[in-house]
């Protein structure tokens, strides 16, 4: 574990089985795209989180009183949905089903801009037995029939859902 006790750089080896797993994902406004003309955003919400095996006492015996989580590149996560939803669009569709807006998401860096065409969904999902959730739909936005695949990793610890605004389909 890292910056045991308030201590920047403080490690601590702990076996497995005292191991906490702590889970932290992004939760995102929805996409640009699809934002209503008026829409008055308030930023992205915190993150979801939750943990596995977590248990003070387990901790303590190892001298452990607190310590940081893990880190998140959240512009990677981003290139990561983007990846899920185009690939899953692909799979079921075809290429030439629609025009793709995720490639240069995918292929670069992802910056600020990405959230044009990725984001999420802000009500709290209902409780699943899948693992993960991945639908598509088609969603109406002015004259566009855009293409959205919605994924929701870790589904069944309550995770939020994301939202990548795959391509407009094609006439």
């Amino acid at each position: 574990m890292f910056d045991v006790n308030r201590i920047e750089g403080n490690k601590v080896m702990v076996p497995v089985d005292d191991y906490p797993v702590m889970w932290m994902i992004p939760r995102f406004d929805l996409p640009g795209v699809l934002r209503p003309p008026g829409y008055a955003s308030v930023g992205n919400p915190p993150p979801w989180s939750t943990a596995l095996n977590f248990d003070l006492e387990k901790l303590a015996k190892h001298g452990i009183e607190n310590f940081t989580t893990n880190r998140m590149d959240v512009f990677a996560f981003v290139r990561m949905i983007a990846k899920i939803g185009h690939a899953l669009a692909v799979a079921r569709y075809g290429p030439d089903y629609f025009v793709p807006f995720l490639r240069d998401i995918i292929l670069e860096d992802a910056g600020p801009e990405a959230f044009e065409y990725v984001g999420g969904r802000p009500e709290v999902p209902h409780e699943t037995d899948e693992l993960h959730g991945l639908t598509l739909r088609t969603l109406r936005v002015g004259r566009r029939i855009l293409l959205v695949a919605e994924v929701r990793l870790f589904a069944t610890l309550g995770a939020p859902v994301h939202m990548a605004v795959v391509g407009e389909i094609r006439d």
